[in-house]
Parts: structure tokens; C-alpha cells; sequence
């Protein structure tokens, strides 16, 4: 299940610029089993959009995420997902595309992230205020990143080993600078690793810069 603000899933070549949401994204009652249609096991929610992977032919093309935000709450209630679930304020999931490459400038997330009576499976768990999952390798982060939208779970349990909060990045395997992390994140008896920039820096050489928090 593919759920964004403005644009719930993204595969050809394109940027989002300038682009706003400010409406409640509420996703309630959904149980997804194995063996359903594709994606069908799977969670991605956005504020802006849910699930981005443009397929570029060559280095060249660069995929633009500028000065994008979202003030909607975003609410996730009463929902077992089999595998994967990838929550973010702007963005839910960032695939790695191959030649694809990724920038990311100046977007923030003032919503609230509201996840309660979650059942998820043994796969990967991110939530985050501005992109839960980046996967591209060959992406980047530029200008500012705000996050000013607390991050809530209550009564979440999940199966998988790989269970990340970030208020700005949740699971990532590229740096970050100069990002504003000012919320509160609130995640008693969810294990996991959790953090006010990112939840987790998975690749060597990936860190946070410049980076400022508050709640």
C-alpha cells in the first residue's frame, strides 16, 4: 500500500519543485498478507509522495526534490503489514535506480507523525520527518532540511531487526548537513535505534554535519 500527499508513486524520470501539501494523510484499518499483489505486503506513506524511483538512463539525470514541504498530520492507525514499512514526512522511500541520482533541497516537514496499534513484519521499520528509507547511493542533501513535526508511536510492534527513527532521516547511506531537527519523538517499547537527525548512518563515510536538534 502507496499512500503520499501529492503523488503516491513516482517511476519515470522527474523532480518535484516547489511542491506542498497541507492536507491530513490518514491510513487506517489496512491488513496486508503475504502472497497479495505487489506491494501489496508493504507501507509507504508521504507527505509529499510515498514511494520514489525514477529510472534515469545515465549519470547525467538528476532527480530534484526542491523546496518541498508538508503541514499535514499524518496519521497511521489499526495496521498489520507483513514486511516493510517506511513512513516519512516528505518522502517515504528513496530506491536506489542505478545511474539514478537524488538531491534534496531545502524541504521540511511541519505535520505530525502519529503511528498507533501497528503490527509489522521481520523486515525493515523507518519512520522520519523529512525521508524515512534512502536507499540511493548516489544521492544527496543540500540547503536546509527542517523537521519541526513531532514523531509519535504508540503501541507498535514490530518483528523486524532493522527498526529506525530519525527526525529527519531515518535509515540512509549518504551524509547529511545543515539540517534542523526541532521535535519531539516519542517511541516507549518500540526497540529500535532512534535519533534526532538520522536513525541510522549504514554506510561508511555517512555522517551528519552542521547539524543542529531541540524539542
Amino acid at each position: 500500500h502507496v499512500v503520499g500527499g501529492v503523488s503516491a508513486d513516482h517511476y519515470s524520470n522527474g523532480s518535484f519543485i516547489n511542491c506542498h501539501n497541507s492536507g491530513a494523510v490518514s491510513v487506517e484499518g489496512i491488513a496486508a498478507t503475504t502472497g497479495g499483489m505487489v506491494d501489496a505486503n508493504n507501507l509507504q506513506v508521504g507527505g509529499v509522495t510515498a514511494y520514489y524511483h525514477p529510472y534515469r538512463q545515465n549519470a547525467d539525470q538528476i532527480g530534484e526534490w526542491i523546496g518541498c514541504t508538508n503541514t499535514g498530520n499524518i496519521s497511521i492507525k489499526n495496521i498489520k503489514v507483513a514486511s516493510y514499512v517506511m513512513i516519512g514526512g516528505v518522502l517515504g522511500y528513496n530506491q536506489d535506480r542505478g545511474a539514478s541520482s537524488t538531491n534534496f533541497k531545502d524541504c521540511g516537514n511541519s505535520g505530525e507523525l502519529l503511528m498507533e496499534n501497528i503490527s509489522a513484519g521481520k523486515n525493515s521499520f523507518e519512520i522520519a520527518g523529512i525521508v524515512a528509507y534512502n536507499a540511493d547511493s548516489e544521492s544527496s542533501f543540500t540547503g536546509e532540511l527542517v523537521n519541526t513535526g513531532n514523531i509519535i508511536a504508540k503501541n507498535v510492534t514490530t518483528m523486524a531487526s532493522k527498526t529506525y527513527i530519525g527526525g529527519i532521516l531515518g535509515y540512509t547511506v549518504k551524509p547529511i548537513a545543515n539540517a534542523k531537527s526541532y521535535c519531539n519523538i516519542e517511541a516507549i517499547g518500540l526497540k529500535g535505534k532512534v535519533g534526532m537527525i538520522m536513525g541510522i548512518a549504514y554506510a561508511s563515510g555517512t555522517k551528519a554535519t552542521n547539524c543542529s536538534v531541540g524539542g
